[in-house]
């Protein structure tokens, strides 16, 4: 071969080993710096939610809003920042941010992303309940369903929503629906007694009044000493005259709270009534 073509070959060679040896630890440099802001955000994230598990709001945001600036492409963190605006009565803000979430869990054909997906919808769909965008937190619920017809959280929450919206029979519909996903014990004693006591209610609208007393009882089985729950009989006892039980379900709230006026104007109620049987 030429000996000038060997020394081109040779000083290409050299050049590219000279380039790679200057390449090489800026790539090192840079993935270290990677590495490290990953866990810089990481520490924020948890130090975060550790905030937000103690109510310290104003804290979680705060680190949340760090993590942000290290990896601004993580949705988790966008979806923490929606909570503890939420929780500071900052809606807007928070829909915000849950919509900015959705935007990195969109992928809903992986399973995992799926859920952070559903998880997000029914978490946006409580802030804008407290806009009272009712039929917008309806579309999340209905797209939940939609995607996991096994996500009871989602039928609580368009039962829920339908109940505002006044639309009674349908709120109890998916309360049934709930009912019949939910095993009857005290692992989902939470639930079930939220979703007992709103039936409840939707029943007492429509003038269901035996219903309604039903609903309440079977809630007050989960939180015997509940103040409201025992509260809500008193309306449906005294329009059906059950007098009697009236005062007994007041007594029982007198004694839990003896300022309670509910209670107070229920049981004068009965007595008048009583005293002229």
């Amino acid at each position: 071969m030429d000996t000038k073509i060997m020394n081109n070959i040779k000083n290409q060679l050299i050049y590219l080993i000279t380039l790679l040896l200057l390449i090489l630890p800026i790539c090192s440099s840079t993935a270290n710096s990677i590495i490290k802001e990953n866990q810089l955000s990481n520490k924020y994230i948890q130090d975060g939610a550790n905030c937000l598990i103690n109510k310290q709001y104003k804290e979680a945001l705060e680190y949340f809003n760090q993590a942000v600036k290290l990896t601004p492409k993580n949705g988790v963190i966008y979806f923490n920042k929606g909570i503890a605006l939420d929780k500071l009565g900052k809606y807007q803000e928070a829909i915000s941010e849950f919509d900015k979430a959705l935007e990195f869990f969109n992928d809903i054909s992986n399973e995992k992303i799926r859920g952070k997906f559903l998880t997000t919808l029914n978490r946006q769909a409580l802030s804008l309940i407290s806009l009272n965008r009712y039929e917008e937190a309806l579309n999340n619920y209905s797209k939940v369903i939609e995607l996991n017809s096994l996500n009871f959280r989602a039928y609580i929450g368009k039962g829920d929503v339908l109940y505002h919206l006044k639309r009674y029979n349908e709120a109890i519909n998916e309360y049934d629906i709930v009912l019949s996903m939910l095993p009857n014990d005290n692992i989902r004693t939470e639930h079930l007694f939220g979703v007992y006591n709103n039936k409840g209610a939707a029943l007492l609208s429509l003038g269901r009044y035996v219903e309604a007393i039903d609903n309440y009882n079977k809630a007050i089985e989960f939180k015997s000493d509940h103040i409201e729950a025992n509260a809500n009989k008193l309306c449906p006892l005294l329009k059906l005259g059950r007098y009697q039980e009236v005062m007994e379900t007041a007594d029982k709230i007198l004694e839990l709270d003896p300022k309670n006026q509910k209670a107070i104007n229920a049981k004068a109620q009965a007595l008048k009534k009583l005293d002229k049987l």
